[in-house]
This record gives structure tokens, sequence and C-alpha cells, in this order.
């Protein structure tokens, strides 16, 4: 199965201390007829790099069990 991902960090919070960032994420399988997206908070370091690195990492995770559970779920009648 194919996967592609796209990481937009969209803010930071909660406020005042700015620790966290917010990244929405979309997770495309086997194409854009298949798509989903998350929104994921991830520790915030400074560098926007490795806040995305982070935030799409965690994104791969999350997809990867959803789509196991896809494979694993009998069919809707």
């Amino acid at each position: 199965m194919a996967i592609r991902i796209n990481a937009q960090v969209t803010g930071y919070g909660p406020q005042p201390g700015n620790t966290q960032a917010l990244v929405i994420v979309t997770v495309e399988f086997d194409g854009p007829s298949e798509a989903m997206t998350f929104t994921v908070l991830v520790p915030n370091d400074g560098d926007e790099g490795v806040v995305r690195e982070q935030a799409i990492a965690r994104a791969q995770d999350l997809a990867r069990r959803f789509a196991d559970l896809r494979r694993s779920s009998p069919p809707p009648p």
C-alpha cells in the first residue's frame, strides 16, 4: 500500500508556554480517493523541521494502525 504524507505546522500552544506544536497531517492511501487528516500535538523544540518530522512520524503510526484495522475488520454486510 502506498502512503503519501503532507504535514503543515498550523500553530503552537497551549499559551503562553508554546511547548507544543499543532500540526495538521494529511495521509493518502493508494491515491487521493482514500485519505485522512490527523491533527497532532508534538513537542515544540523551536525547529520547525524537527516538529514536522515528529508530526509525520506520529501520523504514520496512526495511519498504519488505521490501515491494519481496515484489513482486520470484516467487510460490511
